[in-house]
């Protein structure tokens, strides 16, 4: 069910900027893209995906570095910043006496994000039929086969 929840959540996502930008359908936008991507996925199998993958991950890195230059840039550079903002939301690191302390965001990410990536990994193994269920259920934690 989180498969199928997260590629909705994907392409809601993805239909929602050419809905914003070019002010078309969004059904037909998530029809054409699910179309598309099944064809590329298809067509060049799990050698496009890695493709797909490393662009998408080159392009978020390149735009998020000159997204946070510029915006360094417009508010006059680091001390600009530190000028504006309260310096309570500087830091990630609260203390533990505090609403949200460190320790509850260290403890929900770890538990959350590994208890996802084993589900996901888990789950598409038994889909895929590339290894039996038990197996498949003990991959997170084993090298990998």
């Amino acid at each position: 069910m989180n498969v199928f929840t997260k590629n909705a959540i994907d392409l809601w996502a993805g239909s929602l900027l050419f809905v914003l930008l070019f002010g078309w359908n969004q059904l037909a936008v998530m029809i054409a893209l699910s179309i598309f991507t099944a064809i590329y996925t298809m067509k060049g199998g799990l050698r496009a995906v890695v493709y797909a993958d490393m662009v998408q991950g080159t392009w978020l890195i390149v735009s998020s570095i000159v997204l946070s230059i510029v915006a360094l840039v417009a508010v006059g550079g680091w001390s600009g910043l530190i000028a504006r903002v309260d310096p309570g939301h500087i830091s990630m690191v609260k203390p533990l006496d505090s609403e949200l302390p460190i320790t509850g965001f260290l403890i929900g990410t770890c538990s959350v994000g590994c208890s996802i990536g084993a589900w996901t990994r888990r789950t598409c193994s038994a889909c895929w039929g590339r290894a039996p269920w038990i197996k498949a259920r003990r991959a997170p934690f084993s090298r990998a086969s």
